[in-house]
């Protein structure tokens, strides 16, 4: 979700941390050295009291907001892709992944009514991402399985060859479509000679 999203990824784990269970990060984080949830929310808190009062001018946090819009979604895409790839087994609660989502929205939004609506809509948006993309969050999950690990050159290679895969499978069910009416027509063409 966050390649889909433009964000710079330097690699994914399912390997637990100390301060994680699996984790993504960026190409200058160190994921030895991630924040827990508590610092997380501590630190949203803190920079809630240094951003843009309402109505006053954003853009010198523009970026900073459009990097934290995509984290808000990005922290809600993997209890999505589990709801989504496995509907069959229990949910797995994330609520580290909540509360860190709901204090990064904190940021954005100007008033807790905004907040909630937000988070349904960083929901909604993670789950049509995953829905659209089906095929490469399967890769990507697969080998994530498979190697615990993988880098961002790793990760840019699956999707890669996911895409590849697919539009191969496109071109051939394109043409087999295509010798169909061929066929079709020739039939057509016989039968009102």
């Amino acid at each position: 979700v966050g390649r889909a999203l433009g964000q710079l990824i330097g690699g994914s784990t399912i390997e637990p941390g100390e301060n994680y269970s699996g984790a993504t990060w960026g190409i200058n984080s160190d994921p030895s050295s991630f924040f827990t949830s508590e610092e997380i929310i501590e630190t949203c808190a803190a920079l809630s009291t240094l951003m843009p009062a309402f109505g006053e001018p954003r853009d010198d946090v523009a970026i900073e907001l459009v990097q934290t819009h995509a984290r808000v979604i990005e922290l809600l895409a993997g209890t999505e892709s589990e709801r989504q790839l496995y509907p069959d087994a229990p949910p797995l609660d994330a609520p580290h992944d909540i509360a860190e989502a709901r204090a990064h929205t904190g940021l954005i939004c100007c008033s807790s009514a905004a907040v909630e609506t937000f988070l349904v809509y960083a929901r909604t948006e993670a789950g049509e991402l995953i829905r659209l993309h089906r095929h490469l969050v399967q890769a990507v999950a697969h080998a994530l399985i498979e190697r615990r690990t993988l880098d961002a050159s790793q990760i840019d290679t699956i999707i890669a060859d996911a895409v590849a895969r697919e539009a191969l499978s496109a071109e051939q069910e394109h043409r087999a479509a295509f010798g169909r009416a061929v066929a079709s027509a020739g039939h057509f063409e016989a039968r009102h000679d």
